[in-house]
């Protein structure tokens, strides 16, 4: 088991990590959960230094967020034209 922590790039794996961020248990409890817990204010901390996953973000990942957060702008922008056409009327 290899708990969540950031390490330097291009490093043997095997090497101590320079912070854990998480944790894991693999076991399950009685509700037949795997824990896991995150400590995002250090995850957001090395994401702003420039740290990703094995992985770096696919751009379509990036495209598809930025749709959706319009849409979601457009959909609200959408409900207070019709609650302040609403109000009109009355």
């Amino acid at each position: 088991m290899l708990p969540p922590a950031s390490a330097q790039r291009r490093k043997n794996q095997y090497r101590p990590v320079i912070e854990q961020v998480g944790t894991f248990d693999p076991l399950p409890n009685e509700h037949n959960e795997k824990l896991t817990s995150l400590n995002y204010e250090r995850i957001r901390h090395w994401i702003g230094n420039g740290a990703h996953g094995f992985f770096p973000i696919h751009p379509t990942s990036y495209m598809n967020a930025w749709r959706n957060r319009r849409a979601i702008k457009e959909n609200q922008e959408k409900s207070i034209n019709v609650d302040a056409k609403t109000e009109d009327k009355q």
